[in-house]
């Protein structure tokens, strides 16, 4: 909701106070991430993600959320790898397939690229 209402602050003290409660919640981790990466606090938004898996390895939004840090920074076989972890849990989400071919066309690998895009639609 503050995420919503533009209060990254407030959304990130809520956050941080649910995390508190349950130490072992990795949604709130993965939310962490998105707010950080929102805020283009990479390094932060890298750390809450990697929690996240590290609680729960099935977490394929915050697989999506390190592959796409990654590829903000140009690092495309590490956001490869993470997108394609994230595929791997969500085969139809057409999100994921699709930045899995970006970071596969960044690669300069367009036959993987496509066959990600084909899967997307």
């Amino acid at each position: 909701c503050f995420s919503l209402q533009r209060e990254p602050e407030q959304a990130i003290r809520c956050l941080r106070r649910a995390l508190q409660l349950d130490p072992c919640f990795a949604y709130a981790y993965a939310l962490l991430g998105h707010e950080y990466a929102a805020s283009e606090k990479y390094g932060h938004a890298i750390q809450m993600y990697e929690r996240a898996v590290s609680v729960d390895c099935r977490h394929y939004n915050a697989w999506w959320g390190l592959g796409n840090m990654y590829y903000k920074q140009e690092d495309y076989r590490n956001a490869r790898y993470h997108f394609q972890r994230a595929v791997e849990i969500n085969r139809h989400n057409p999100v994921l397939r699709t930045s899995l071919g970006m970071a596969c066309q960044a690669l300069q690998e367009p036959e993987r690229a496509l066959e990600h895009f084909g899967a997307a639609e």
